[in-house]
């Protein structure tokens, strides 16, 4: 029996009362609804609150520019709540080192300033929690909202300000509901329940009493039997259930309820599940993070079969982590568009069960300094120590660390435990945090000497020093320092580990930039033979490292590497590495890549500073790709070809620097036959898009962006023709929300019969999510300009239409124009100073320098330089893309060879004279996106 998805689940728990609530939410087309909505859903515990959260949650996003969900716990970090706050909101940007709750608090507050934001605030236990965190949300009148989920009722109220028709009770589910979801579970449908169960399963829903999280446990324990589902195995559960359910409480009722399925567990399950003691309460927990946990601390067992052994064990621990899901012992968190899920929450139900029957069994051992710690062994395996911002916070000293084997350590750093006294741990998990100022490293060399290590992760906020030299931990399978904000060194001799299976490295490592040649040979023979994931995180500007050295590197090293799948290279988070819109990229190719052949995932985070020319022809050559995110300077029919090639492709984003010149056509021809995902975002132009009818048959979400708004004078840029399992689609435009309307109507066209896009005009300065990324200069304007260069987007809009539609005609443009510029040899260049002020930085401070200069005319070198030659059709070519967003070919007389007839002008005289004027202009004039342009063309 198959499980039911959790979406499924969700259905079936929310009721028609339930729904009401969420359209009135989402509801905003009155005065009173404008205003910012504080609303509470109350309930004891497993009723279902973060349930209704989610859904609510997952339905009305889109509609929000801002969105985040946080999940509180009984005794709260606020450090932690808040920065969890910051890094949804900011999803791009790195939390500053000296950044406190308090400077978080009015970040956010700043940011949400006229914005319409949701946030959902699960788990709410102290309304004192509240009155700190309310003031990181302004009031408004954009519609926002916020959801906070309770199980206390003066906290419901205070939330609400004591309006309780904003208070929405939960009740237990009805019996109709819980038929329905016990029936399904178990059996498909209730139609398909034999006749001679259906007495006992309904006894069986009716003790559950319509709490969810019992009903769907106890359908998923009888669902994952070896043996087929008798009369007597239900009569045995009923019975067993009626013996332990004396509790009124929902919480206790559903936690007998859990004990009865745990005790049934297999072993190893067991195992697994109380490894989730090791997380602080309301984490969350990432599957591949965990599995590689349970193989270093060998929870995990497999049969003998194909393929490597070390892989065989993460396969197995992935199924584990699956039946934990499906048995409803742990809760999905972030589910991709294979419907796998990738993370997941632990119930504070399930908590206290697992917290309960590991102090039974001295399985872990948790000395949390915020809460009343009972009498510890000495005798500890796993220690789990959480000691937050205390100060003085202490290991227990009759803790013998010789005999613990994984270690999980969260506070400052001068609480921290000696590294060394831990001889034989396998497992080494360290989240530091230290004091602003700090200038040295947190000395953590004592790790070379740790020679059983498996699994070893450090995330720190201060600077850290690692060994000089880790080859004798010979046994080491996972290094992760990725999300340590500073490190002095990588030591590179981690390619004599022979079993290292997870590599991730942080950014101002810069390993890859000062390896040698052989040390690049070394890994070339596969002294990294087991290595299958690589994490790399790269600059997000060019001045900071050395990326094309590190990406040049990085090339060599991935050259038909034989076990390689996954290869993610993602900007950094280091706080000196915030990302500078509009900043250049260094471009990169690799077109004579031997890939590796086993990709599964290669991802290159559009803001890191790298970008890729086109879409590289190796990549039809990987038959198992499955994920595919990079950044490309342009896209072209041919770039789709090799994408439609890819047999396995599910989940595909692309993010194209310049708009294609020619028409894209996803049609009808083999290819994108498992596609889910797909999401396409030019940050200069707008291209033709056309998806024809089930050109991408299984695609579920389809998300489109542009850093730009279309001309009144485009219609129909984008056709979506019938696509049968679209459940979403997306789109943003870059503008002003007045063109909403117009965008809606006139720019894209969607079939009738797919779902109803979302459509949002938003700030091209603050992108959505990605508002680290470059903007149209079409939307720009410096905040520098003054008062009347920033005037109401429409007149400008329509200022510039004029301007490009009179640019070609002489007469028609001098008479819109205010200056013109004296070019030598040819006839004078009419400019309007308003236009290209507001769409260049330089302009706009040079047009002001020069303000109490009498005349409308200007010299070219008063502009350029003395010495700069620039032509009169490079110049022009510039000024109509800033007038238009556009320019058309180039002019022939910049193109005519000099030398013979029917040349192709690839690399002759007179296209690269003409191109380099044309950089130089770009360059002077700071238009980024069309320097990098004509940089790729040169090259």
């Amino acid at each position: 029996m198959l499980p039911m998805p959790y979406d499924e689940v969700a259905q079936i728990v929310i009721d028609g009362r339930m729904n009401e609530f969420i359209c009135s939410l989402a509801a905003n087309d009155t005065a009173g609804q404008q205003q910012l909505k504080v609303v509470s859903v109350l309930g004891s515990g497993c009723l279902g609150k973060t349930t209704l959260a989610n859904v609510l949650y997952e339905r009305i996003e889109m509609q929000f520019e801002c969105r985040a969900f946080i999940r509180v716990s009984r005794k709260s970090d606020m450090k932690r709540l808040f920065s969890d706050l910051f890094s949804q909101l900011h999803k791009k940007q790195p939390l500053p080192a000296s950044c406190n709750e308090l400077g978080i608090s009015d970040n956010t507050s700043k940011h949400l300033q006229h914005k319409r934001y949701l946030i959902v605030i699960d788990d709410l236990w102290d309304a004192s929690v509240w009155d700190i965190i309310k003031y990181a949300f302004p009031n408004g009148n954009c519609g926002s909202r916020i959801i906070i989920t309770t199980q206390i009722e003066d906290v419901a109220l205070t939330c609400c300000c004591d309006h309780t028709e904003h208070v929405f009770e939960m009740k237990p589910l009805d019996d109709a509901h819980s038929r329905m979801l016990f029936f399904n579970r178990l059996f498909g449908s209730e139609n398909d329940c034999p006749a001679e169960f259906k007495q006992v399963s309904n006894e069986i829903i009716d003790i559950c009493g319509g709490l969810p999280l019992a009903t769907m446990n106890i359908a998923s324990h009888l669902a994952n039997q070896q043996t087929a589902v008798s009369l007597d195995l239900l009569t045995y559960i009923r019975d067993s259930l009626r013996s332990h359910l004396w509790s009124s409480s929902t919480s206790e009722r559903t936690r007998q309820v859990l004990t009865l399925s745990y005790n049934n567990l297999p072993h190893y399950l067991k195992t697994c599940l109380l490894y989730l003691h090791m997380y602080p309460e309301g984490s969350i927990i990432w599957k591949d993070d965990l599995s590689m946990q349970w193989v270093a601390e060998a929870s995990i067992v497999t049969q003998k079969g194909k393929g490597q052994y070390q892989d065989r064990l993460k396969k197995a621990a992935g199924i584990c982590f699956d039946e934990l899901i499906d048995r409803r012992f742990i809760q999905p968190s972030y589910i991709n568009y294979n419907n796998e899920v990738l993370s997941c929450t632990v119930h504070d139900v399930v908590r206290e069960l697992i917290a309960h029957k590991s102090a039974e069994e001295n399985f872990i051992v948790v000395v949390d300094y915020n809460r009343k710690n009972i009498a510890l062994s000495h005798k500890v395996r796993r220690l789990s120590l959480i000691f937050g911002d205390a100060k003085y916070a202490k290991t227990p000293e009759n803790i013998t660390k010789s005999q613990v084997r994984s270690l999980r350590f969260f506070g400052l750093f001068d609480c921290m435990p000696c590294i060394r006294d831990f001889k034989v741990l396998r497992v080494l998990n360290l989240q530091l945090s230290g004091h602003c100022g700090l200038h040295d490293p947190i000395d953590l060399t004592g790790i070379s000497e740790l020679f059983q290590l498996r699994y070893l992760k450090i995330a720190s906020d201060v600077c850290i020093k690692l060994p000089n030299h880790i080859r004798g931990l010979q046994c080491l399978e996972t290094l992760d320092v990725m999300d340590a904000t500073r490190v002095t060194a990588i030591p590179w001799d981690i390619i004599h580990l022979p079993h290292l299976f997870h590599l991730a490295l942080p950014v101002d490592t810069n390993l890859l930039g000062t390896m040698t040649d052989s040390v690049v040979s070394l890994w070339s023979l596969c002294k990294l033979n087991y290595l299958q994931d690589l994490y790399l995180t790269i600059s997000s500007t060019p001045c900071s490292g050395h990326p094309e050295k590190n990406m040049e590197s990085l090339g060599s090293l991935l050259e038909g590497h034989g076990s390689l799948k996954n290869i993610v290279v993602s900007h950094g988070p280091s706080v000196k590495d915030i990302v500078v819109p509009g900043a250049s990229k260094v471009i990169i190719s690799w077109d004579d890549l031997e890939p590796p052949p086993l990709l599964q995932r290669f991802e290159c985070s559009p803001h890191s500073c790298v970008i890729f020319s086109q879409i590289p022809k190796w990549l039809k050559e990987l038959g198992n790709l499955c994920i595919l995110k990079m950044a490309v300077m342009e896209l072209q029919m041919s770039s789709v070809d090799i994408l439609r090639g890819l047999p396995a492709l599910i989940d595909l984003s692309l993010y194209v620097q310049w708009a294609p010149g020619e028409r894209i056509i996803f049609d009808k021809a083999a290819g994108f036959s498992v596609l889910k995902y797909f999401k396409l975002r030019c940050t200069s132009g707008i291209p033709w898009l056309k998806f024809e009818a089930d050109a991408m048959p299984n695609l579920w979400k389809l998300t489109l962006g542009f850093n730009a708004i279309p001309r009144m004078d485009q219609h129909q840029l984008i056709r979506i023709e019938h696509m049968p399992d679209l459940k979403e689609i997306s789109v943003k435009f870059g503008g002003a929300a007045a063109h909403i309307e117009y965008a809606v109507r006139s720019v894209v066209s969607n079939h009738p019969r797919n779902p109803t896009i979302n459509m949002q005009l938003v700030n091209s300065s603050s992108y959505g999510d990605e508002s680290t990324e470059q903007s149209l200069p079409i939307n720009w304007a410096p905040e520098s300009c003054a008062a009347d260069a920033v005037a109401d987007v429409e007149p400008l809009r329509r200022l510039s239409d004029n301007l490009a539609t009179a640019f070609h005609s002489p007469d028609d443009f001098a008479f819109l124009a205010d200056m013109c510029i004296a070019m030598p040899g040819a006839p004078d260049l009419h400019v309007h100073r308003y236009m290209l002020s507001v769409r260049s930085p330089f302009l706009h401070a040079f047009f002001a320098r020069r303000a109490s200069v009498e005349g409308n005319r200007l010299e070219l070198w008063e502009l350029l330089g003395e010495k700069v030659e620039v032509g009169y059709e490079a110049l022009q070519l510039v000024l109509e893309y800033l007038y238009s967003a556009r320019f058309h070919v180039l002019p022939r007389p910049a193109c005519v060879c000099v030398d013979m007839d029917g040349c192709a002008h690839v690399s002759c005289h007179p296209v690269i004279s003409f191109m380099v004027q044309v950089l130089f202009v770009t360059f002077t004039f700071q238009i980024t996106e069309l320097t990098n342009y004509f940089q790729v063309h040169i090259r």
